[in-house]
């Protein structure tokens, strides 16, 4: 059943942001919203990367990387993802460097270096504005 605010109620509940708002409290990591869930998997990733906890080096580490850059990105933090971007890039070109004999080991972290350098420009366009 949708509210007059546009939102589906969630049980006894106005909407399941409502009901998960409520949760907060009294259950640690609840995320109401998607920027929250964005912050929360950013501070797990970091959290990973920064202890290599279930993070290979090489396509994992530049992936995760990556991906911390491109959520940061996305909230707003154009600081912490140009610190990301740039490393990203700059594992990317060493993975690629020391396994270029090898196409198919390095072929994603190719994907994900020319990913890195379009989103990274797009980073800092929008820090700029």
């Amino acid at each position: 059943m949708r509210s007059s605010q546009g939102q589906t109620s969630f049980g006894e509940h106005v909407s399941l942001a409502e009901f998960l708002i409520k949760l907060q409290p009294h259950w640690d990591g609840i995320v109401a919203n998607e920027h929250e869930a964005l912050e929360q998997s950013i501070r797990y990733y970091k959290e990973a990367f920064a202890g290599g906890r279930e993070i290979d080096a090489g396509n994992q580490q530049i992936q995760a990387s990556y991906l911390i850059a491109e959520l940061s990105r996305r909230i707003g933090d154009y600081d912490g993802a140009k610190q990301y971007f740039t490393s990203t890039i700059k594992v990317g070109q060493e993975f690629i460097y020391q396994n270029r004999h090898d196409q198919s080991r390095t072929q994603l972290a190719r994907k994900i270096l020319e990913l890195a350098i379009e989103q990274g420009r797009a980073n800092l366009q929008a820090a700029k504005a």
